[in-house]
This record gives C-alpha cells, sequence and structure tokens, in this order.
C-alpha cells in the first residue's frame, strides 16, 4: 500500500509540479526531520515554488496549527512561496481521496502575517 507522500507525490507531478521529497528520518537523533514543516520541496512553472505538508486527513487541523507556528513558513510566505497542507484518505472500496488546503498570506511585512485557509475540492484517484 502506497504511503501518503506517494500518492501526494503522483498527484502533484500529474498536475504539472515537479517535486522532491525533502523529509528524512535521522537515525541518530531518531525522528523525522522536513523543511519548515514540509515533506514535498514542489515547483511549477505557472505556479511558482511550493512546500507541501502530507498527513492523512483527519490529521490535518493538527499540522495546520503545528505549520502556522513554525516560523520560517511565515518567511517562506512572505517570500513568495506557497504552503499547502495535503490530506490523504483511503476511500472504499479502492482508491484514494486528496484533499489540499492552501495556505497564503494575506498581510507580507509585518510581523502578525495572516494566514487564511482555502479549501481546493478534492480530487478522487484510483489506487494502481
Amino acid at each position: 500500500m502506497p504511503s501518503p507522500t506517494e500518492i501526494a507525490l503522483k498527484e502533484f507531478r500529474a498536475r504539472g509540479w515537479q517535486c522532491k521529497v525533502v523529509e528524512r528520518w535521522n537515525a541518530f537523533a531518531r525522528i523525522r526531520q522536513d523543511v519548515w514543516g514540509g515533506d514535498i520541496l514542489a515547483c511549477h512553472p505557472d505556479a511558482g515554488v511550493a512546500l507541501i505538508q502530507v498527513s492523512t486527513i483527519a490529521h490535518i487541523p493538527e499540522r495546520e496549527r503545528k505549520c502556522r507556528e513554525i516560523p520560517e513558513v511565515h518567511v517562506w510566505l512572505a517570500a513568495g512561496g506557497q504552503f499547502f497542507l495535503a490530506g490523504v484518505q483511503k476511500k472504499k472500496p479502492r482508491g484514494y481521496r486528496i484533499e489540499v488546503t492552501e495556505i497564503r498570506t494575506q498581510e507580507i511585512g509585518k510581523p502578525e502575517t495572516r494566514i487564511t485557509v482555502e479549501r481546493i475540492p478534492s480530487i478522487s484517484s484510483k489506487q494502481d
């Protein structure tokens, strides 16, 4: 069974994004380490650059809260980068549903950068 990250990679690549997994297992510290809350670094010729945090749909609110607390995420957004939360959920009888939430700044350059959440419609894809 593919991991949520593998499913998200496939879905974003199908949309024309060039993606690279930047989350790694640190055996010494025994933890997973990502880049400023993102598991995937992606770029798109029309949409720019993005960091993508991948999780199950059930854990998206928790991941969103954590990502909002990371100072580097606010710097990334202020610099023009995008940040996506991608939630994956297994659907019956086959296939997966991916729900993508975009986080973006509304007031760039202010210490209290406001971030709004905008839902993008779910995408259904069959498991290969």
